[in-house]
């Protein structure tokens, strides 16, 4: 699943790959939570940052 994420005016900001074992919930400003099921099925909720990447254009880190 691949997102992409739009500033105020329109202009492209990044692009957000998901995996498939993840389920989102909700998208705040900076931040995504989901629920994320593992081999065995079992399920936790993680929180992940959303930021723009710096303009050297390495991504941050997980």
């Amino acid at each position: 699943m691949r997102w992409l994420a739009f500033g105020p005016r329109g202009d492209f900001q990044c692009h957000l790959t998901l995996d498939e074992s993840l389920t989102v919930y909700e998208f705040g400003a900076d931040y995504l939570l989901a629920v994320h099921a593992d081999e065995l099925g079992v399920e936790r909720v993680v929180e992940y940052e959303l930021r723009v990447p710096d303009a050297a254009g390495s991504s941050p880190s997980q």
